[in-house]
């Protein structure tokens, strides 16, 4: 294990925090007057690309409000099932580790701070640090950096088509983590179209993987 870097993706990867994103959405949306079914939500959700087709015409101001409503519901945000105790482990042996968002800073801090994890990681990469967000590979590519991280010797693991792009365009092995309660927001087909290198279920694969 020693000499590998992983870099993880946060929300819906080791954090089960798509349930509230997608409150935190419908809260915006209800709050801007916007009207879209669950169907709609889901694919905004998924691709900020469909929000003016729900008449969305600020995206700045949009982003502020979705924050604002996720930022209350921060305290509800938990570890998916065993990433804690496999975070641990990789830290033990010797792996460099890094959570490579798309998410504000002020979003990821204090929940890695409540589950006391934050020391667990080497660097983190929000979307503060970088002028592109994934599926672009300058995230990555700035995590590696600061990691001294090899190509061949670099994993990303996340759980949408976004991650497994990025991880592709970054040239790296990539892990796709495919939870049943991640199935409604994402498209399978979709993802395993783009052949990632591994499809893991349960955090306890992943160390046999490496």
């Amino acid at each position: 294990m020693k000499g590998y870097s992983i870099l993880f993706d946060w929300d819906g990867c080791l954090a089960n925090t798509l349930p509230q994103w997608y409150l935190a959405l419908k809260e915006t949306f209800d709050e801007l007057g916007l009207q879209a079914n669950d169907t709609e939500l889901l694919l905004s959700m998924q691709d900020w690309a469909h929000l003016p087709k729900y008449g969305v015409t600020n995206v700045p101001q949009f982003a502020n409000s979705l924050y604002a409503h996720f930022y209350h519901h921060l305290d509800e945000i938990k570890l998916n099932p065993g990433a804690k105790e496999v975070l641990i482990e990789l830290n033990d042996r010797q792996a460099k580790l890094a959570i490579v968002t798309s998410s504000p800073l002020m979003k990821l801090e204090p929940v890695l701070n409540r589950l006391e994890i934050g020391h667990l990681f080497h660097t983190l990469i929000t979307k503060d640090d970088v002028e592109f967000l994934k599926p672009h590979p300058e995230p990555l590519h700035l995590a590696m950096n600061r990691l001294n991280a090899l190509p061949h010797k670099t994993i990303m693991i996340g759980d949408s088509v976004v991650d497994v792009q990025a991880g592709k365009s970054a040239d790296i092995r990539t892990i796709w983590y495919h939870p049943t309660h991640n199935a409604e927001f994402h498209d399978a087909e979709l993802i395993s179209e783009l052949n990632p290198d591994n499809k893991i279920r349960h955090w306890q694969e992943v160390v046999a993987l490496i």
